[in-house]
């Protein structure tokens, strides 16, 4: 259905295109034949005159054929009309881009990166903790749990970390964003948050995920470092005991994942920490199997021992 609906945009715009370029062809033959049809109609009252002016007795005037004008003027007509409405088409199009940028909330200024316009908006008393949907509030922070500006940026999956979403992460932070914003559907407590192993490997539950979390899951290592910087709690757990270790040992990054661990791991986080469910982070980078992340902890962690294993 999708595919139908792109097909038949598709035709519907050749058609507009196709059309607009035969009016205007139309517009510029009738254009070129007026004024050659004028231009003859001039060179002819000129060789008139001279040839009244030789004449004994006085000569009726030339009489111009109005033809020529006429069709110079329609096409001068169908052009002007197109300039008109393509001058128009330009306004409309100005204001509602100057309107939509108006009216843009912090998650869409933010992701755009019109920081000017962010922070114009916190100025005016909008909240850095912004709902990260294009529908958000303008000035209200993100209901409980669900994802803020700061979480959405900090959990965006790219390849490459650039200078422009690493300074977009410290403008809401230098902003007063909350580091450790929490997402989740259900309350602390709620039975999910424990359980067995196989359990809990069956599912994915991120209650309690802080920007921390959701950066060491998408292999994120320089926002980590800007986190921890900031002071970001390392040592933080989601309502099911997981930390920021932990996501980075699952997370499927290669080397990524494993360059997060060993700065999760200067930072202080603790690898002996176990979550709701009795796994440690080696049982996650099992799991994922996750060679590299077992390869850093292995040269990272030396005072282990086999029941770090188990």
């Amino acid at each position: 259905m999708a595919f139908m609906g792109m097909m038949f945009v598709g035709i519907f715009l050749v058609i507009i295109i196709a059309a607009v370029v035969i009016y205007l062809l139309i517009g510029l033959v009738l254009l070129i034949i007026g004024l050659v049809g004028v231009l003859r109609n001039s060179s002819k009252a000129k060789k008139y005159a001279e040839w009244a002016q030789a004449q004994p007795a006085p000569v009726p005037p030339y009489k111009n054929k109005k033809a020529p004008y006429i069709v110079l003027g329609i096409g001068i007509g169908m052009w002007a009309l197109f300039g008109v409405l393509v001058s128009a088409a330009s306004i409309y199009s100005s204001v509602s881009y100057q309107n939509s940028m108006n009216s843009r909330n912090m998650y869409e200024c933010v992701l755009y990166g019109d920081l000017t316009a962010a922070q114009e908006l916190i100025d005016a008393g909008a909240s850095p903790d912004g709902g990260s949907t294009t529908d958000a509030d303008m000035y209200a922070a993100a209901e409980p749990g669900d994802d803020s500006v700061l979480f959405s940026m900090c959990q965006r999956d790219v390849y490459e970390e650039d200078e422009a979403l690493l300074k977009k992460i410290e403008f809401l932070l230098d902003n007063g964003a909350d580091i450790e914003w929490r997402v989740y559907t259900h309350e602390p407590g709620y039975p999910d948050h424990s359980g067995s192993p196989k359990q809990y490997f069956q599912r994915t539950d991120r209650c309690g995920m802080t920007p921390l979390m959701a950066a060491a899951s998408a292999g994120r290592v320089e926002t980590v470092k800007l986190l921890l910087k900031h002071g970001a709690d390392v040592n933080a757990v989601t309502y099911s005991g997981k930390n920021a270790l932990m996501y980075a040992a699952d997370s499927f990054k290669g080397e990524r994942s494993a360059e997060t661990v060993r700065v999760l791991l200067m930072a202080g986080i603790d690898p002996r920490a176990r979550d709701n469910f009795g796994q440690n982070v080696w049982a996650y980078a099992e799991w994922a199997d996750n060679d590299a992340v077992k390869k850093a902890l292995n040269e990272e962690v030396t005072w282990y021992t086999e029941d770090f294993k188990q």
